[in-house]
């Protein structure tokens, strides 16, 4: 069972249920005094009860950690919204134990919104980039990221729509 959580964790601000995990985001939320945010995943047990399962940090990387947050099998993406654009893939071992490595964001600007959601599915994990200007102001972006043969997810193209012009903000919602 989690701590309590207090109004101002935002506990719950963002969630995904899938399979027999549910994963909530607390932007709010700290372990430092500051608002680093944290990621509660509970995984169903043989009872049909959810139980805690990992409490996750960005390690101070950024604030808001938690703004959005997406689960597929043993691996979760989850992000940070605000001035440090910050996105990272948690993956569990079989013995139990999350470790999570940043997602490359070398063209990624502080006023892009990259994180405000994120979508993960078997080896893809999607960030979106609503007001990035890639294709005008605000006309938004997508970055895919796929797994690699070690076990990382690299970033293989920023994706943009056909059709996208100033103020359409592609990437406002994600969905793998």
């Amino acid at each position: 069972q989690a701590a309590s959580p207090k109004w101002s964790m935002w506990f719950g601000n963002t969630l995904q249920l899938r399979g027999e995990r549910l994963v909530v985001g607390a932007p709010g939320s700290s372990t430092t005094g500051a608002k680093g945010g944290v990621v509660t995943v509970f995984r169903l047990n043989d009872k049909g009860l959810f139980s805690l399962d990992a409490t996750l940090t960005a390690g101070g990387q950024c604030d808001n950690f938690g703004t959005a947050v997406a689960v597929s099998g043993d691996a979760l993406v989850a992000s940070c919204a605000g001035a440090s654009p910050y996105a990272m893939v948690f993956q569990r071992s079989a013995g139990g134990t999350w470790s999570g490595a940043a997602l490359e964001t070398k063209e990624v600007t502080k006023s892009d919104a990259f994180g405000a959601h994120v979508a993960i599915s078997g080896d893809f994990a999607a960030v979106g980039s609503w007001l990035s200007s890639a294709l005008g102001a605000q006309s938004g972006a997508v970055v895919v990221y796929r797994k690699s043969a070690g076990g990382l997810f690299k970033r293989v193209l920023s994706l943009t729509g056909g059709d996208v012009a100033k103020g359409h903000r592609f990437g406002a919602t994600t969905l793998v």
